[in-house]
Order: C-alpha cells, then structure tokens, then sequence
C-alpha cells in the first residue's frame, strides 16, 4: 500500500502539456515576473529555468532587490557562509557577493 501523504516529483513533460509549456515561455518572453510564472503554473524555480532552457529563452538579468540585499546582508551578518546565504535568497552566490560588496559589507576569507 502506498501512503498518499508523499509527494512524488513527476517530470514536467508529462505534468504539463504543450500548450502550458508554450504559456511558460510567452509569459516570461512577454515580461511576466518568475515567481508569478512559478506560482501560476505550479513550478519550482528548477523547473521553470529547465523549461526556459530548453525552449532556447533568453534570461533576462535580474539584479537584487533592496530587501533582498538587506536580508543578505542580515544572513551573512549573522555568520552564514555566501553559499548558504545565496541558496537562501535563491540567487548566484556571485550576485549575492557583488550586492554586499557594493553595500560596503566587509566579507570573510
């Protein structure tokens, strides 16, 4: 007997069909934010870059916000490694440092 209280991960051409993967595309492509996109559609941000990619869409850069960076900045004040911090924020590591450098945050060896 299985227990339906788990979830089990299903791959993305086969929870959406076509046309859905098309609305992904066209939204992002017309501007849409990602977390809407991801919220609309069910998504994880893995899955909706693996569909972006795979469509040959161009990502746009999206820099951080300021309450963004001031999280990091909080996070990393508190001790956190720039990898912890960024996988947090759900950013590169690189932007996150950037962002605290340019804030004038001294960062550890």
């Amino acid at each position: 007997m299985q227990d339906s209280s788990v979830v089990r991960p299903r791959r993305l051409d086969r929870r959406l069909c076509a046309a859905t993967i098309a609305e992904v595309v066209e939204g992002y492509e017309g501007g849409s934010s990602t977390n809407l996109l991801c919220e609309r559609y069910g998504l994880s941000k893995g899955g909706r870059l693996k569909i972006l990619q795979e469509h040959g869409v161009q990502m746009r850069n999206q820099p951080m916000t300021d309450e963004e960076i001031d999280w990091a900045e909080r996070l990393y004040g508190e001790g956190q490694s720039l990898n912890a911090v960024a996988r947090q924020i759900g950013k590169a590591k690189g932007s996150v440092w950037k962002a605290l450098r340019q804030r004038g945050v001294a960062m550890r060896q």
